[in-house]
């Protein structure tokens, strides 16, 4: 049999033995999965530490020390600020859809349109629709809270998990590179490196923008007087990291609630939104993130609607790095099986 084949139908193994640890071992997976990503996302920190003269070992508490801080900073200070405001928001939100209730039924019940919908029984199917989105909600509010203790306890696994991924990075890699014959070993090195630059660029660049878009975003909406600022802005950052729907989905609450408010200059609003949008386009993006993943505008395009079929908005936002390692993936091989096949 042809190196080709073999190297295909080890992929195709590998591939469907994924699937099936994934659904067996549904948990375990997730956790050791959050390990690997935390462990990814702290080596950066952890090797600047290494370079200063600690061992790896105080380099690691060093950095969940100063991560307990700023957890500890937030629960105290930050978190009780950002709970009343929510809880400030929640309280309204009965308020606000009475009133948006009584606009329309004082503007848009009764109407031609409206009759005209009602006859071809698109009322009726809106509202199904609204009861099954509202069912979703609360059947996923009822899973999450079952799942809580669970959630909890895998969090408590995660650093410690983590924490011996830190210190046996090299003692793993080496492992990991005992399953290929030394022949191939340089070129899983380069595979990696490439898979490396893809997603620690993703992440880096997409969170930084994120943190600078929702800071941005909350401080002008707090001088603009609009209620709920904080949220608001963090609710923006947060979708921001979806790419190009996600400024439109967390621009829809920012309007909204403004206009409900009353004594809120719209105008204003909206200004603030596209100069915080092109400064991301024009200043920041192309410096923080530039090119990282490698992907058309239009493939970017059809794969964040293929993650939200998927995997709603988290779907959104997973996609992309995932399509961009793919990529890398198949550039190798097509370079290393394909192009230039031996036997």
């Amino acid at each position: 049999m042809k190196r080709k084949t073999w190297l295909i139908l080890a992929a195709l193994i590998l591939f469907l033995m994924l699937i099936w640890l994934i659904k067996a071992f549904g948990g375990l997976f997730m956790l050791f999965t959050v390990s690997v990503i935390t462990a990814y996302l702290l080596q950066p920190i952890i090797s600047a530490f290494v370079k200063s003269g600690v061992t790896v070992s105080v380099a690691i508490l060093v950095t969940y020390a100063m991560i307990l801080t700023v957890l500890l900073f937030l629960i105290i200070v930050a978190i009780p600020e950002l709970y009343s405001e929510c809880a400030a928001l929640f309280d309204a939100l009965p308020v606000y859809y009475d009133y948006v209730m009584s606009l329309w039924n004082h503007y848009v019940a009764g109407t031609k349109f409206m009759n005209l919908v009602g006859s071809v029984g698109l009322d009726e199917k809106i509202s199904m629709l609204l009861a099954s989105w509202t069912e979703a909600f609360a059947d996923r509010t009822i899973d999450f809270i079952s799942a809580l203790p669970r959630i909890i306890f895998y969090s408590v696994l995660v650093p410690v998990v983590a924490y011996y991924f830190l210190r046996d990075k090299e003692k793993i890699s080496d492992g990991f590179l005992m399953f290929f014959p030394p022949s191939v070993r340089v070129n899983v090195l380069s595979l990696w490196e490439d898979i490396d630059g893809v997603l620690w660029g993703f992440v880096k660049g997409n969170l930084l923008i994120s943190l600078i878009v929702g800071t941005a975003t909350a401080l002008g909406l707090f001088f603009l007087q609009v209620e709920y600022a904080t949220v608001l802005g963090i609710l923006y950052g947060i979708m921001d990291i979806i790419p190009y729907f996600g400024p439109f989905l967390g621009a829809i609450p920012i309007l909204v609630l403004p206009l409900l408010q009353g004594d809120v200059n719209i105008f204003l609003v909206i200004l603030l939104l596209i100069v915080v949008q092109q400064g991301e386009n024009i200043f920041i993006s192309p410096r923080v993130l530039g090119n990282s993943v490698g992907l058309h505008p239009v493939t970017v395009i059809f794969l964040v609607l293929f993650g939200g079929y998927l995997g709603g908005i988290l779907g959104m936002v997973l996609i992309i790095p995932l399509s961009a390692v793919m990529k890398v993936l198949l550039k190798f091989i097509y370079e290393k099986v394909v192009a230039y096949p031996t036997d």
